[in-house]
């Protein structure tokens, strides 16, 4: 690619169709409960250019909340990459470079990534730089020395995304299989696994005079742990439950019936030019969604929240790519993926709104009927979704991990969630691990504690030093 073209109208309408329903919504999420109380960084997770970027940004440390800033450039982050992407792939005029910049956005989780206030600019840029030297490859020495810089530099942005890389290199190799030689095809290749050589040796020196914090939890591999075959078949079966509620939805279908448009647009193409090679790309979207899901089958007791398969919008983009070989299925494809992008975006972040509004209005009714100060707090069962996030997981199933209820059981994050909105100090609140013993201890006598307060959707039982909001409405005899 020598001369970038983006319709700056285009990136701009884009971001903005991608970004309103986030501002709109103004909703802390998870982690942001705590950064708004305290402001703290990434550098436990290693992520130590994530803290020093927004360092920057919040003029200093601790974080400040600058919101919305973070989401606007985390989007125009996806958008550009997407740009990016559609020049290397030689995507021309300005409704496919436009599909290809929304499909940065697709996918069944990347919204959660989103969803952070904070978060969602490292994690995004993580994704951009990881494009960028792409732009580059055809100057090989450019391209290995800006691809390891800058990959390095997105690990330290946010990790997972790094398995992106794999994947528009095999995305990139396949588009070019017929207009080039073998021989191109294997300097390509070369040169891209030069760039990946390079990054791990460039990364591995930084961590030398890097001091990384990395929770141990978060840093073994399968292979290395004990039990690798145990731990293996683990994280498969666990990382099959995360998308089985995907491809059982109505967009999942959808995404489905587009690949085998892509399919069937492939082996034609493939018959009428008599040209076998190119039945290679029939492969390449499931394959590359295993690359992108290998960060939740390779680390022991993976985390499989949605946001660490950031590298999942590219198995989506590259049913896109597949059908590039008919203008009609590309256009067809596109604008279905593009489609039940913006509604699935535009769905969840109302969903999510509506959730933590409902959970703000139980907290302060049960703070108005009850005396909580100086009274332990503990939550049993889980406070009731909005009709909004019912209705919205009833056709996305998938998203129930990324729509959190703060008040259940002894989760943290319920903990702060009160905490933020000025109801209790945080030495009051039981959560888990730190408080098991006691929480069990609460409400294995749960009965020995009279019900003070009930409504339809939890009772309260109180007594001298404890308050129990107990959404199960256990019964006693």
């Amino acid at each position: 690619m020598t001369n970038f073209k983006c319709n700056y109208n285009d990136f701009l309408f884009l971001v903005f169709i991608l970004a309103v329903p986030f501002i709109i919504a103004d909703v802390p999420y998870i982690d942001d409960l705590a950064r708004l109380a305290v402001g703290y960084g990434w550098n436990q997770d290693g992520r130590v250019f994530a803290t020093f970027l927004m360092k920057v940004l919040s003029l200093g440390y601790p974080l400040m909340d600058i919101s919305p800033i973070p989401t606007l450039l985390a989007i125009s982050a996806l958008v550009l990459s997407g740009y990016i992407i559609a020049e290397v792939l030689c995507i021309n005029g300005r409704i496919s470079k436009a599909i290809v910049a929304t499909s940065m956005v697709s996918g069944p989780f990347i919204v959660q990534n989103l969803s952070y206030q904070w978060d969602s600019l490292p994690m995004a840029l993580s994704m951009l730089l990881i494009v960028a030297p792409m732009a580059l490859i055809n100057h090989r020495l450019k391209f290995i020395i800006s691809a390891s810089i800058l990959l390095t530099l997105s690990m330290y942005l946010y990790q997972a995304t790094i398995f992106a890389f794999p994947c528009l290199a095999i995305i990139y190799l396949w588009n070019h299989i017929e207009i080039k030689s073998r021989d191109e095809i294997v300097r390509l290749l070369v040169t891209l696994l030069l760039a990946a050589i390079a990054f791990v040796v460039v990364y591995k020196i930084s961590t030398l005079w890097i001091n990384l914090e990395y929770k141990q939890t978060r840093a073994e591999l399968v292979i290395f742990s004990g039990d690798p075959i145990s731990n293996f078949l683990s994280n498969t079966q666990a990382l099959k439950e995360v998308y089985k509620p995907y491809f059982s939805s109505s967009i999942g279908r959808l995404v489905l019936l587009s690949y085998v448009l892509s399919v069937i647009t492939i082996c034609a193409h493939a018959y009428s030019n008599k040209n076998i090679s190119a039945i290679i790309g029939i492969f390449i979207p499931p394959v590359l969604m295993v690359i992108a899901s290998l960060v939740g089958i390779l680390i022991v007791n993976a985390p499989v929240s949605p946001r660490v398969f950031s590298a999942l919008p590219i198995s989506l983009l590259a049913i896109i790519i597949i059908a590039n070989k008919s203008k009609y299925s590309f256009i067809i494809i596109g604008l279905v993926i593009s489609f039940t992008t913006i509604i699935q975006l535009y769905a969840y972040v109302n969903a999510l709104k509506s959730e933590y509004a409902l959970q703000k209005s139980i907290a302060f009714q049960i703070a108005a009927k009850n005396d909580l100060y100086n009274k332990h707090i503990i939550v049993n069962g889980v406070a009731p979704l909005s009709k909004s996030a019912e209705i919205t997981l009833k056709h996305l199933p998938y998203l129930k991990g990324s729509i959190p209820v703060y008040l259940q059981n002894g989760w943290v994050w319920g903990r702060q969630f009160m905490e933020n909105e000025g109801l209790i100090f945080k030495e009051q609140y039981f959560y888990s691990p730190d408080f098991d013993k006691k929480r069990r201890g609460i409400i294995n006598a749960l009965c020995d504690i009279p019900v003070t307060n009930q409504n339809n959707h939890y009772n309260i039982r109180s007594n001298e030093y404890t308050i129990v909001i107990d959404f199960k409405k256990t019964q006693c005899n």
